[in-house]
């Protein structure tokens, strides 16, 4: 039993470091992307982009599979990591789950790098946001974005601000209110109460 519970936290302590690896090659490339525009469009101050970690998915099949797996991450990693996903039809091909969009990484309680959203840049994407999938890492009942930032403004007021989204939240942030915190594509549930 010991060993396998050994297993489980090695298997997850990498899932992590490849969340912190693929966030900060989302942030290397948001500098002069159209999601760094798209961000300062929407009111974003430089120093919000940064606190926040957010990045660009460049427009691109496979530029995070090659880069991560170029690190020594593999395959199955950036899968089971919810990174990558396997084309339909074509068993063992592999592609980037996040493309030319603006990326929100989503940390859990501590601070780290569970999972993502990602913004579409173009207005004829049937999906406008997309979030990871579930993982060993990420439930999306368990996790508030922006918790990690927030609670210990939250404890001193004494309220929580419940906003819709990641960009509701940024942009409460900047304005000042700081125990703000949001979903992340889910129901409120008891869980999220909890916590």
């Amino acid at each position: 039993y010991r060993e396998q519970n050994d297993a489980e936290t090695e298997r997850k302590d990498r899932l992590r470091k490849l969340m912190e690896r693929a966030q900060w090659w989302y942030a290397k490339k948001l500098g002069q992307s159209s999601a760094d525009t798209y961000a300062q469009e929407r009111g974003l101050a430089s120093e919000t982009r940064a606190a926040w970690g957010l990045g660009y998915a460049p427009d691109e099949w496979r530029a995070l599979l090659e880069a991560l797996t170029s690190e020594g991450f593999s395959t199955q990693e950036l899968l089971a990591a919810g990174l990558i996903k396997e084309a339909d039809g074509r068993p063992g091909t592999y592609y980037d789950r996040f493309r030319h969009r603006l990326m929100f990484p989503i940390r859990d309680h501590a601070g780290r790098v569970v999972a993502f959203t990602g913004r579409a840049l173009k207005s004829d994407e049937k999906a406008k946001y997309l979030n990871s999938p579930e993982t060993a890492l990420y439930y999306k009942s368990e996790i508030l974005y922006g918790l990690d930032k927030a609670r210990d403004e939250i404890r001193r007021r004494g309220f929580v601000l419940l906003m819709e989204g990641q960009m509701d939240v940024l942009h409460a942030h900047q304005a000042g209110f700081t125990n703000a915190i949001a979903l992340s594509g889910t129901a409120l549930t008891e869980r999220h109460i909890a916590l």
